[in-house]
C-alpha cells in the first residue's frame, strides 16, 4: 500500500512548486524527501516501492488539480478577481467552489 504520509508531503511540495518559485520550492521538496526517507528507515513502516508510489501519487494528483485542462483538451484557464487581483487555474476553481 502506498505511503500516505509521503503522498501528502509531495502534494504540499508540488503545490508550492505550482504556486511559487525559488527557495520555498527547494525546501518543500527537501522536506518531502525527508518524510519519504523517514517512512523507509527501519524497514518496518514502508518499503521503498511503497514510498516511491506514494510520492508519485501525490505529485500526479496535485498536477491534475492544478492543470486539468492539459488532460481535457486544453481549455482556457478560468479567471476571477479576488480583492482586485486576478487569479487563474486551481485558485480560481477553489474560489468559485467556495463562492467567497
Amino acid at each position: 500500500m502506498p505511503s500516505g504520509h509521503t503522498a501528502l508531503a509531495f502534494v504540499l511540495a508540488t503545490a508550492i512548486w505550482q504556486t511559487g518559485s525559488g527557495l520555498p520550492v527547494i525546501a518543500g521538496f527537501a522536506l518531502a524527501a525527508l518524510v519519504a526517507q523517514s517512512r523507509i528507515e527501519g524497514g518496518e513502516i514502508h518499503s521503498w516501492p511503497e514510498v516511491v508510489t506514494g510520492a508519485l501519487v501525490g505529485i500526479v494528483v496535485t498536477l491534475i488539480f492544478f492543470s486539468p485542462e492539459s488532460l481535457m483538451g486544453g481549455a482556457e484557464h478560468e479567471r476571477v478577481r479576488i480583492n482586485g487581483a486576478c487569479c487563474a487555474g486551481a485558485p480560481a476553481r477553489l474560489y468559485a467552489i467556495l463562492q467567497l
